[in-house]
């Protein structure tokens, strides 16, 4: 599984990545609920976070 995930990285022509199982329902909201929720409980910007993931 981690050279399909390796590959599929490779592939990807945006600047992030979040990876999911199969088992995690991506929501429409998703990505801007967490980087919310990260921004209010550690006081870093958005862009400060996605540098650290």
């Amino acid at each position: 599984m981690g050279e399909i995930y390796n590959y599929l990285v490779e592939l990807e022509v945006g600047e992030y990545v979040l990876q999911l199982a199969v088992e995690h329902i991506a929501l429409p909201d998703m990505v801007e609920k967490l980087v919310a929720a990260a921004m209010s409980t550690t006081g870093y910007s958005a862009s400060h976070l996605m540098q650290m993931w």
